[in-house]
Formats: structure tokens, sequence, C-alpha cells
């Protein structure tokens, strides 16, 4: 879009009056005691004296510059980018002041210095039902409005397309519904195929190409083997063509392969990561070997050791419930020692006398474990670390209950003695109520009143459970 200016005429006038300090000059006369023009003599070069006795410019040579004189419209006429607006330059070819830079250009337009015009550049100067495309620099249609007649705007493939009876090919008709033209006479139907209430349906195997037969039941195609699938499928056990990309687990794939999570894609190589193998093996040049590289590679119970998962425990997890790692020799798990407070399949059956352990003065203590309102009792061997502790057990610390409502209580028997210091152990703690997920009653623990929490005393290995495993 080229913006010009109409032609900048320039009338221009000589007062051709000239006050009388003597005789008139040639081409004057004297009139009301002023020297007028009588001929074109008495004008400057380039104007002629008009009836009125005044000089006016009848050529370029009068002119401003950048104009010249017009005959017909008798007067200067630009003609020059000097005397166009500010941003407009001369255009010979449109003999006018034409837009030359941005600041000309309508709303919406950016200046083309390589066709100098304005151009269309954003929504605002696109037609009714289109847009601007920056990618193809042009307006696209993106409407029904856009569209011939008949056809009608189609989002999913951006471009227009037949929306009624009239543009369909023969043996279709438009159906609202699927927004495209559908089949509905036998000539649409692909050779080979016949018309099947609203469907085209295979007649004999040679109407479904190389591996592929014809369901006469349901009148479609299915494969028998990989040829009859397009590049990149394979045929699956219920005759259809499967993408060897999109898998979820090895299942997805056809016999040979497996789903290498990486892309995932079904995949002849045997693996690509070590977690695609089993457990005591390692990912090596695609192929599944016996290794590991850490123990996390190893089945359950075996530690990594020098590349290879062995029966060779690290710690007290690696054992059999009760058991230790390395008491007896290096790698191996062995029971518990007999001095150990632990004696399956009653853990509260053991040589320590619980019945008879005090607070805080043996090794072993008769205690209880509360979970969802079960009270499990167990006779707990004292601890300092974790691996004083057995397989399954923690070393836990104890807290010291000051007050036990009866199991089958619903009312609460203790809330007298909140605040008391008689029922603790004498160590400036006082007995406290605690509310326990899940539990209608609260329970009574000695708290430490300067951090307002239970108290912590001896740790004992307990069961990770809350009950020893029989």
């Amino acid at each position: 879009m080229a913006r010009r200016l109409p032609l900048l005429a320039l009338a221009l006038a000589a007062c051709g009056r000239t006050a009388i300090g003597g005789a008139c000059p040639q081409g004057t006369d004297e009139q009301t005691g002023l020297c007028v023009c009588s001929n074109d003599d008495g004008c400057p070069a380039g104007e002629a004296c008009t009836d009125g006795g005044v000089c006016a410019c009848v050529s370029d040579y009068c002119c401003p510059t950048g104009y010249v004189w017009d005959p017909v419209g008798e007067a200067c006429a630009c003609q020059a980018t000097v005397c166009c607006p500010v941003g407009y330059a001369w255009d010979p070819d449109q003999a006018a002041c034409a837009c030359a830079q941005s600041s000309c250009c309508p709303e919406g337009y950016r200046f083309d210095t390589g066709q100098q015009q304005c151009l269309c550049a954003s929504d605002a100067c696109c037609p009714v039902g289109t847009a601007w495309d920056d990618a193809e620099q042009t307006c696209q249609c993106e409407s029904d409005t856009c569209c011939p007649s008949g056809f009608i705007y189609d989002q999913s493939r951006q471009n227009c397309t037949c929306g009624e009876d009239s543009c369909c090919p023969p043996d279709h008709s438009y159906d609202p519904s699927v927004r495209a033209c559908v089949c509905t006479g036998a000539s649409c139907c692909p050779p080979g195929f016949a018309r099947s209430g609203n469907r085209c349906v295979c007649t004999t195997d040679q109407s479904c190409g190389t591996g592929q037969t014809c369901n006469q039941a349901t009148g479609s195609c299915q494969c028998i083997d990989d040829t009859g699938c397009p590049s990149g499928y394979f045929c699956n056990p219920s005759g259809s063509c499967q993408s060897l990309a999109g898998c979820a687990t090895s299942y997805d794939c056809p016999a040979g392969y497996f789903c290498d999570i990486t892309g995932p894609i079904c995949s002849l190589v045997q693996c690509t990561l070590d977690s695609q193998c089993d457990f005591g093996e390692i990912c090596t040049a695609d192929q599944c070997v016996a290794g590991c590289r850490s123990t996390a590679d190893c089945p359950l119970y075996q530690s990594c050791q020098n590349g290879q998962c062995e029966n060779y425990c690290t710690s007290n997890d690696f054992c059999p419930v009760g058991w230790f790692c390395g008491s007896l020799q290096p790698g191996l798990c062995s029971p518990t020692p007999e001095n150990f407070c632990f004696d399956p399949p009653g853990c509260n059956q053991c040589p320590c006398d619980c019945s008879s352990a005090t607070f805080g003065t043996t090794p072993s203590q008769c205690l209880e474990t509360l979970i969802e309102g079960q009270i499990s009792p167990w006779c707990a061997q004292a601890c300092t670390v974790q691996t004083d502790c057995p397989s399954n057990f923690d070393c836990t610390p104890t807290v010291e209950a000051c007050c036990q409502n009866p199991p089958d209580a619903t009312v609460d028997q203790c809330a007298s003695v909140v605040g008391s210091s008689t029922l603790c152990p004498g160590d400036g703690t006082i007995c406290e109520a605690w509310t326990t997920v899940d539990e209608t009653l609260p329970e009574y623990l000695c708290t430490n009143p300067t951090t307002g929490q239970p108290q912590e005393y001896q740790s004992y290995c307990a069961p990770r459970s809350g009950n020893c495993q029989q």
C-alpha cells in the first residue's frame, strides 16, 4: 500500500506595485500614486502581468525549489522529495509524494524498503475472517467467512473444506457430525470392496493385499504377519498393525523384542539400561550379563562384591529377622547370640525376667508398643547404636508412661494426674496428656517441662512392625 499526497500547488503572485519616487519604470503606469504593471515587461523574470496590474508566476523560474509550473492548474506543483511532507518521497511513476518510511504507514502496516511501500503486518489490516501469519508473512483464512461458497473452515487442517453436498465427490454426501464428505454409494469404495450399511467392506483376501486377510465376519482387512503392516509396525495377535513406538512394557512388543523405555520403542537389542535387566545382571553391549555395579543391582539379601552379586551381608538388614551380620564371620548372617534377649516364637519369652524388671535397672526391660489401640509387649534388649540390634529391629529410645487407662476404658481415669511428678522417675519430668492418632483417650507420658516433649530414656531394640514376628 502506497500513500500518496495530492500535488502541492503554489499560486505565486508579485505585487507589481511600486511607490512613486520618480518616473515609473518601463512597462508600468502610474495609478493612484503607485506604479503598476501594464505589460509583462514590468514584471520579474518568469512572471506575467495580470489584468489587475499584478505580476503572477507563470513558469518554473519563479517556483520554489522542487516545484515546477503546472499550466493546467496554473500554479507551482511539487515534483521532488524536498517539497514532500516528512516521511514521504517523490515517486515519479505515481507522480505524487509517496510514503517512504514506517512513520507514515497506517496502523498494522510496516514499510518494506525493498518494495518501497507499506505492507500489511498484523491482524488489524487483514480482511474479515483472516488473521496475520508471521511464518507465511500473509493474511491466512481462519473462519468460514473467507472460504468459497459451500465450504467451511477446518480448524484441524487449517484450510477450507467441503461443507455441503454440492461440493462432495460422486456417491458422497456431507455429514455434519464428522464435518466431511462420507461415502454413500458403491462407486466410492476401493476395488474389491462393497458397500455394506454405512461402510465399505472387503469381499476377498485379494481385496486386502499382501500379508493381510479379509475377515468376512467384520468386513475388515487384518494382518497375518508383519508384511501386512507399514514400516515401523508389527502384526499383533489380534490381527492389527501396532506401532513399535510408544510401548510401556515388553508385553507390548513382538516376540524377540524388548521395550526400550528410553524411546520408548520395541527394540531387537536386549537392553540399553541396567534397570532393564533382571536383578543380578547388568547391561553390557546391549546384552544382559551376570554382574553388578552396586548392591542395588542384586537380589534381596545379596550384595555387590567385586562386580558380582554374592551371599555376603554388609549390614543386619541383609539377614533374616532377628539375625546379625558378621557376628561370627564377616559377610555371614548368624542367629542372635544366646545372651541376647530375643527368643521367638514368643519374643516376651526370653531369659530375662520381664515380670520383675524395674525401670532403668536392667539391660532388658518388659516394654510395650501401642499401635492402633493394640498393646504389644516384648522383653527388650538395651542398645546404643543401630548395629546392636538384629535384622528388622531398630535401636529406639523409650518414653515412660505415668498413667494408663484400661484397654477397654471409655472414660479417662488419668486426667487428675496431669502436672504430677510423683508418677515419673524423679528426674524433673511431669505427667502430661498426649493425643494419639486414632485413639479415643490420650496417653499420659513423663514430659520434659523445658522442651515440652516426652522425655526419651534408654534405647532398646524394638521391632519395626511394632510387634515381634513369630
